[in-house]
């Protein structure tokens, strides 16, 4: 069976000039975990002081720059931008009635974006479409999407938009049922 490439496999293959990916620095997450360290060892200058009332301060301060530092450095996800406004790519969700398949496909391959205001919006099925943009629409690209048991497979190509596409296609992200 043939495996058709989501949009992050697609933006993984385009030149960086056209869109990156961006993962924050470790340099920074280590910044923090290293002030947190510093407060707790502050915490044992103090608590040799007369301030004993400002110990519990520093530890719990300190504790949760370092969980912050830890989190930042090993968790934080990797970012897409867009080569030429640096602006990050979000991804987004509408979801569509499973019987109007077809339409949202046919809609999608003949770039009639505009239309899908007709499609029946649900609040969570098993027919998605997603979509990857930037704030200002200068780069977008949608893929629609189906639940087949126990997994989300993708049904057509990632799709490219053009800025007029794109607007329509936000503003349809922002009026959306909720």
């Amino acid at each position: 069976m043939e495996t058709i490439k989501s949009i992050e496999e697609t933006f993984d293959n385009m030149p960086n000039d056209i869109i990156f990916k961006s993962k924050p620095s470790k340099a920074i997450g280590i910044t923090w975990m290293a002030t947190g360290v510093l407060c707790l060892l502050l915490n044992s200058i103090v608590a040799n002081a007369t301030l004993p009332a400002v110990s519990p301060a520093l530890i719990a301060i300190g504790c949760l720059i370092l969980i912050y530092g830890i989190y930042f450095t090993f968790f934080s996800k990797t970012k897409y931008k867009s080569g030429q406004s640096k602006q990050t790519v979000t991804f987004q969700e509408l979801f569509f009635d499973t019987k109007d398949r077809e339409r949202l496909l046919a809609m999608i391959a003949e770039k009639r974006v505009q239309d899908l205001e007709k499609l029946k919006q649900v609040s969570i099925d098993s027919l998605k479409l997603r979509i990857a943009a930037t704030s200002d629409g200068s780069l977008c690209y949608s893929q629609v999407v189906t639940y087949v048991p126990y997994e989300f497979i993708n049904i057509n190509e990632a799709c490219q938009h053009a800025p007029d596409e794109a607007q329509t296609l936000l503003n349809l992200l922002k009026n959306k049922k909720q």
